[in-house]
């Protein structure tokens, strides 16, 4: 019976960059692990913005039981360890034991083979046991939007942090509306973000109220389009 989450160290890493560094939300500070029909998924959130991956490569426990996982600078550290070989480092989690190991192994089954892997690092506490995370289905968009009620205002800081999980460095975003109110304002829907080389990610991303009104959005002092009459002179 397996008791463990086996789960790619460098994506489990990297979604650490969606999770929550206010300590009053102490149960968004970290990355919930969850069964899926197939792997594991991976799901953060800091309430401005989400991030969920699914991991068909990963193992879940028999228990099928969730778990958060500690965004505490210890296991960030464990995280980042590394060996400069082509084996695959995996990060292997132990909820009975709240320890998160760093594994070399060439698959994840073999990461739960101590005769096939090597654990090259450790940390412990490495679970938040309290609080429950929040189910991303209640914000995930479903229904493609027609049309902009408004001008869209994005944190481009937050916009690039979805690049961080591709090598590709490219970012792909798409509006789309809520489901459930079809009258909500621009700055109100949740853009859904995907990013090149990464189609086992998803993103949500909620725009913030612009400062700027729809007449606004193109500044006053703008030089004007001259006449088409003084415009073919000019030619």
């Amino acid at each position: 019976m397996n008791t463990k989450y086996v789960v790619f160290a460098d994506d489990l890493l990297r979604m650490f960059t969606f999770s929550s560094r206010d300590e009053t939300r102490y149960y968004l500070g970290g990355v919930n692990l969850r069964p899926a029909t197939k792997g594991v998924f991976l799901e953060a959130s800091d309430g401005s913005r989400a991030g969920l991956l699914k991991m068909d490569t990963g193992i879940a426990p028999d228990s099928g039981a969730p778990l958060i996982v500690s965004g505490d600078k210890n296991v960030i550290a464990t995280l980042k360890r590394r060996e400069k070989i082509k084996s695959l480092h995996w990060a292997v989690i132990d909820p009975e034991a709240q320890r998160l190991s760093i594994v070399v192994a060439n698959e994840s089954t073999e990461a739960l083979v101590p005769e096939k892997s090597r654990e090259i690092a450790s940390v412990a506490n490495a679970l938040i046991v309290d609080g429950v995370f929040p189910n991303l289905g209640n914000v995930l968009p479903t229904k493609v939007a027609v049309a902009i009620s408004g001008p869209i205002c994005i944190n481009p800081l937050l916009l690039a942090d979805f690049a961080k999980m591709s090598n590709e460095k490219t970012v792909h975003t798409v509006l789309f509306n809520d489901a459930n109110n079809d009258d909500l304002l621009a700055h109100q829907r949740a853009m859904i973000i995907r990013v090149s080389g990464r189609p086992d990610f998803v993103g949500v991303l909620m725009p913030a109220k612009s400062v700027y009104t729809l007449d606004e959005a193109l500044p006053r002092w703008l030089p004007k389009k001259p006449p088409k009459d003084v415009a073919d002179k000019a030619a």
